[in-house]
């Protein structure tokens, strides 16, 4: 068991994450915890791309990459995440857009550093969703 099923755990979890995510800003959105209520809240993809969610509002959209990794996340992913924008903007009405990471095991110093200057990405751990 510890050397054939527990490190293949997190491929199985990580999906599951991801559907946790999607019901957490459906229910944000919906209390207003967010800068915008969200009509539609899904995945994205196109050829060799991804997008985790997107909320979709009526002149707001947030772009979330969701990491059910056993390390901090780190700025690669956000910039990762921001390249994504060109492919699916052009499907969007010129909403506004803003970036999220959801984090199992948190974030580097760094990476939350650069959220405390930027105002376009928000940061939520594992442990903060599951409180609030």
């Amino acid at each position: 068991m510890e050397t054939t099923i527990v490190p293949e755990l997190d491929h199985f979890s990580a999906p599951i994450f991801e559907q946790v995510c999607q019901q957490y800003f459906w229910r944000q959105g919906l209390a207003g915890r967010l800068h915008f209520v969200p009509e539609k809240v899904g995945s994205w993809w196109q050829a060799n791309q991804e997008v985790d969610l997107v909320l979709l509002g009526s002149c707001n959209a947030m772009l979330v990459e969701c990491k059910w990794a056993s390390r901090p996340v780190g700025i690669d992913i956000l910039q990762e995440l921001e390249g994504k924008t060109a492919a699916v903007s052009h499907e969007m009405d010129k909403q506004e857009i803003t970036y999220a990471i959801c984090s199992r095991s948190g974030f580097t110093k760094q990476l939350e550093e650069l959220a405390g200057e930027r105002g376009d990405f928000q940061l939520f751990n594992w442990a903060g969703m599951l409180s609030g």
